[in-house]
């Protein structure tokens, strides 16, 4: 599990974890030298998402929030876990839309194994895999955009074989479901993480913004379209008032999901992918 511990130095700096890099000789032109930088961005941001003070029926540090079947524990296993398997993977894995997708899988299994069935972040792992793979491959930050969104056009046909899935069905529904990321190129991830760079967002800040510009499926499948838009309208509204005022809001609004059995399971993968490649930016090519 992640080792909190061990992140922070005695001033209170965060720190990097040391995670093992890939022993690959794969002919695939990769950064198996700089693999660790890509993990500790992803191990410190995983981090910072589990220790949100409000986290809008998520699991935190404090709370199950609205999930009976999650801990803060069973996060940490889940989230060391996916780190590891990033580290180890082999770089063939990268070749291809149809490699990745078959590794990520076989990792999928076996952090359901893991958690015994719970479906912890199956979400996030599906998006990092992306992320990876350009890293690996060494994909330009200019040319990441446009990179992810080649790679990722054969999820245009999971719309047509997989018609039952929570993101075909939130697709029909007309909401930005979480192959929109990928087809488009990690767009709106990449326009969030120039914002929050160039701004002073607090992790409550950034998770409002969040909230309010996406079209979260798990909030959706628990609530409907009706509380997806409002808790999007006023996650809005709360970002417009002073920062005081914000923490109180922000207070009622959290309670309001927790009241209604919502979870921000989407906002939450989002968050930690933002933190991420905020700290990878100046060390990407």
């Amino acid at each position: 599990m992640l080792n909190y511990e061990n992140q922070y130095s005695k001033e209170g700096k965060l720190m990097y974890l040391s995670v093992p890099g890939s022993t690959s000789n794969s002919p695939v032109d990769c950064r198996t030298s700089s693999l660790k930088i890509f993990i500790a961005a992803l191990e410190n941001a995983l981090t910072a998402e589990l220790l949100r003070n409000l986290s809008f029926g998520c699991v935190n540090s404090v709370s199950s929030g609205c999930h009976t079947d999650m801990d803060f524990q069973l996060f940490q296993q889940s989230g060391r876990f996916i780190c590891q398997e990033l580290a180890t993977m082999p770089q063939t894995a990268a070749a291809s839309f149809l490699t990745l997708r078959q590794a990520g899988q076989d990792c999928e299994q076996r952090l359901l194994q893991l958690t015994g069935g719970v479906n912890t972040q199956k979400g996030l792992l599906f998006l990092v895999l992306f992320l990876w793979q350009a890293w690996v491959s060494n994909t330009s930050w200019a040319a990441l955009s446009e990179h992810i969104s080649n790679f990722a056009q054969d999820l245009q046909k999971d719309y047509v074989q997989m018609p039952y899935s929570r993101s075909s069905l939130s697709h029909r529904a007309g909401l930005a479901d979480i192959r929109h990321l990928p087809l488009t190129g990690f767009r709106p991830l990449l326009n969030t993480v120039k914002l929050y760079l160039q701004s002073d967002w607090s992790d409550l800040q950034l998770t409002l913004y969040l909230i309010a510009t996406t079209d979260d499926t798990t909030t959706f499948k628990r609530g409907g379209l009706e509380k997806l838009r409002y808790v999007q309208q006023t996650a809005g509204q709360i970002l417009l008032l002073t920062a005081e005022e914000q923490i109180k809001a922000a207070e009622d609004l959290n309670n309001y999901y927790l009241s209604n059995n919502l979870s921000s399971g989407g906002v939450a993968d989002l968050f930690s992918l933002t933190k991420c490649l905020a700290e990878l930016k100046d060390q990407w090519l």
